[in-house]
């Protein structure tokens, strides 16, 4: 039923014809590699247009079917629609490149720390400021490039920011590689 509202009637047609208007089988073809090199339960992704001409993603698991020898004698296709969570990771990534460009280009030295507090990220403006290379923070503790009087305030800070606490920006004093905060 999910075929025939996605492709139309689709009963004895080959499926490289239904799902992408191929002439010919199609890349990475699960079937294929059942039949060919006797491979079981093989999964890929195919991107083709339903009866009215939108792009559709699905998940295409190919499983052999065996005779009581052991030999191929079918193979069975399992085709998942999986076009909403394309579409939600191109859009994720859409915005993550957004985030990241935004990031980067902040006159502000910006970075981001894992749940533990280790640097996992800083934007140019931080390498700027503070002379300080990507390569020499990321992994480390954020207290280390802090102002010894700012770091119990930096902490009770990222404590509550774990909670779930929405706070106002927080400036605090960084170590610059010549060895002045700022």
């Amino acid at each position: 039923k999910v075929l025939k509202q996605m492709f139309g009637d689709v009963e004895g047609k080959i499926c490289y014809s239904i799902y992408n208007q191929h002439n010919d089988i199609c890349p990475g073809c699960g079937v294929r590699d059942v039949f060919e090199m006797g491979r079981d339960n093989v999964m890929h992704e195919q991107v083709g247009e339903d009866i009215d001409g939108n792009k559709v993603w699905s998940e295409i698991i190919a499983t052999p079917i065996k005779d009581k020898y052991g030999h191929i004698i079918a193979a069975l296709e399992l085709v998942v629609p999986i076009t909403e969570r394309r579409l939600a990771e191109e859009a994720f990534r859409e915005s993550e490149e957004s985030y990241r460009n935004l990031v980067e280009s902040a006159r502000d030295a910006i970075f981001t720390l894992s749940p533990n507090g280790t640097i996992t990220s800083l934007n140019s403006a931080f390498e700027t400021i503070t002379g300080w290379s990507r390569k020499e923070w990321i992994g480390k503790s954020f207290t280390s490039i802090l102002h010894p009087d700012d770091i119990s305030l930096a902490i009770n800070f990222f404590q509550r920011v774990l909670k779930g606490e929405t706070l106002p920006m927080q400036e605090l004093r960084v170590l610059t590689k010549p060895g002045e905060y700022r």
